[in-house]
C-alpha cells in the first residue's frame, strides 16, 4: 500500500476525530472503505485486528461495570472518608483511592466511581470541587499505567510484546513499571499536597456506604489473582480468554438478579470496543505501507543513535502527541517504532517501550482533552453546573505530568539503561 496515502488517511481520520468526536465512529467507518478502496485487503484489515485485546478490554469492562453496580467502591471511599481530619486528608485520600482502583479497572469508570464522593465532600466543605475532580482524573491515569489491567495501552503493550500480569511487577530479575510509577507518584502527590494545602476545613463524619453485594469484587480479585499466577500453571490460556471467563461468570450472576439485566448491556462501552477494532486496522495500514519505519529512522536520526537522546525524544514526543489526542492509537503505533529504535541503538527494548509507556499515559494529563477520563471529568463537571477554567487544569496537570514523568523515567532509565 502507498506510503502517502496511508498517511493522508490516518492523519485525516485523526484531525476529524479530534475536531468533532461525536461522529468519531464514522470517520472510523469512512477511513477503512478508502483502504480498502486504495488497495488493502480484507486479510490485512484482520491481521491487524488484536483479538487478545479486545478480549481483555470486553471482559474488564464487565466486570467494571459490575463493581459499579455493587457499589463497594462507594462504600470504601465513605469508609476512608471517616478517618480524616481536614479537607487536605480527605482530598488527597480520595486521590489515593483513585489511584488504587484505577490499577485494576479502567480510568473512565474510576473517575465514575469516586466523582460522586468528590462532589458530596466538596459540597459540605463548601470548596470549588473542580480542582478535586480534576486531581482524582489525573491520578487514575497514573496508577492506569502500573498494571497490565490498569489502561488500554497498558494492555496494547502486553500483547505486543509477549509481557504477562507479573512482568509490569518484575521482568527479567529487575523491577518493572509498577514500581516505575510509583516512584512517580511519590512526586505527583507531592504536587497535590501542595496544591491542596490550602484547604483547612475540618471534615464532617460520614455515613457508611451500604453495599449492593460483593460478589464482583470478589470476582475481580479472583480475576487477578488468575492473571498473576497463569504463568504457574500446568495449563496455559491466553489473558483475554482469562479475562472473557471470568468476564462471563460475572455476567452469569448479573442475569440472575432483578430487572436490571437489560441496563448493564446498554451501558457497556460498545462505542470504543467498535472504535479500537477501527483504530487496530487503521494504525496496521501504516506498518504494511512503511510508515512505521520512517518514524522510527526519523527518531533514530534525530537522535544520532545515541540511546538516552532517543529515549528523551520518544517521552517528549509521546507526551506532547498525548496531551491532544486519544493514546490508544497512538499507542499502537509507537511500539513497533520503539521496538525498531531499539534494535537500531542495541539497547534493552524494554527502556523505549516504558518510556512510551510514560509519556503516552501521562502526557494525557496535561490538558482537558488529552485522555478520555479527563473528558469524562468535564462533562461531570458541566452537568452539575460547576465554574471551571481550562487554565485550572493546566495548572494542577502540567507540574503533576512533569514530576511524574520526571522521577518514573529517571527510575526506568536507570533499571534498563
Amino acid at each position: 500500500m502507498d506510503t502517502f496515502i496511508s498517511t493522508i488517511i490516518f492523519v485525516g481520520t485523526y484531525i476529524s476525530i479530534i475536531l468533532f468526536r461525536k461522529y468519531s465512529l464514522i470517520f472510523i467507518v469512512l477511513a477503512l472503505l478508502l483502504l480498502y478502496f486504495f488497495g488493502m485487503s480484507l486479510s490485512h484489515m484482520l491481521n491487524g485486528i488484536n483479538f487478545n485485546v479486545l478480549g481483555i478490554f470486553l471482559g474488564t469492562m464487565i466486570l467494571s461495570e459490575l463493581f459499579i453496580y455493587s457499589e463497594v467502591p462507594g462504600f470504601l471511599a465513605s469508609k476512608i472518608m471517616k478517618h480524616t481530619r481536614d479537607a487536605t486528608s480527605a482530598f488527597l485520600a480520595i486521590c489515593a483511592l483513585s489511584a488504587f482502583i484505577s490499577a485494576f479497572t479502567e480510568n473512565i469508570a474510576t473517575v465514575f466511581i469516586v466523582a460522586p464522593l468528590a462532589l458530596e465532600i466538596s459540597r459540605r466543605l463548601k470548596i470549588n470541587p473542580a480542582i478535586l475532580l480534576i486531581a482524582v482524573s489525573i491520578s487514575s491515569n497514573l496508577q492506569g499505567t502500573s498494571t497490565l489491567i490498569g489502561d488500554a495501552p497498558s494492555i496494547i503493550l502486553a500483547m505486543k510484546t509477549g509481557m504477562t500480569f507479573n512482568d509490569f511487577f518484575w521482568i527479567h530479575g529487575r523491577p518493572g513499571i509498577f514500581f516505575a510509577i510509583q516512584v512517580g507518584a511519590i512526586g505527583a502527590f507531592i504536587i497535590l499536597y501542595l496544591f491542596f494545602k490550602k484547604y483547612k476545613q475540618k471534615c464532617e463524619s460520614t455515613e457508611l456506604h451500604k453495599v449492593k453485594t460483593w460478589i464482583p469484587t470478589i470476582l475481580m480479585s479472583l480475576m487477578t489473582i488468575h492473571l498473576a499466577i497463569e504463568p504457574l500453571l500446568p495449563f496455559h490460556f491466553s489473558l483475554a480468554v482469562i479475562c472473557l471467563f471470568w468476564g462471563f461468570i460475572a455476567l452469569t450472576w448479573y442475569f440472575f438478579q432483578k430487572n436490571e439485566k437489560i441496563s448493564l448491556i446498554k451501558q457497556l462501552d460498545w462505542h470504543t470496543l467498535i472504535f479500537l477494532i477501527g483504530i487496530f486496522i487503521l494504525v496496521h495500514s501504516l506498518a504494511i505501507s512503511g510508515v512505521i519505519n520512517i518514524l522510527a529512522d526519523t527518531i533514530y536520526t534525530l537522535s544520532m543513535g545515541n540511546p538516552l537522546k532517543a529515549y528523551v525524544i520518544i517521552i517528549l514526543f509521546s507526551i506532547i502527541i498525548s496531551a491532544f489526542v486519544d493514546n490508544i492509537p497512538y499507542t499502537i503505533a509507537m511500539i513497533p517504532v520503539a521496538q525498531t529504535i531499539a534494535l537500531k541503538t542495541g539497547s534493552n527494548s524494554l527502556l523505549f517501550v516504558y518510556g512510551l509507556l510514560i509519556g503516552t499515559c501521562l502526557g494525557g494529563n496535561i490538558t482537558p482533552i488529552g485522555s478520555a477520563s479527563n473528558v469524562v471529568t468535564l462533562g461531570i463537571l458541566n452537568k452539575n453546573n460547576i465554574k471551571f477554567k481550562t487554565m485550572d487544569f493546566l495548572k494542577i496537570g502540567l507540574p503533576f505530568t512533569f514530576v511524574a514523568v520526571l522521577f518514573s523515567s529517571v527510575f526506568i532509565w536507570f533499571i534498563f539503561k
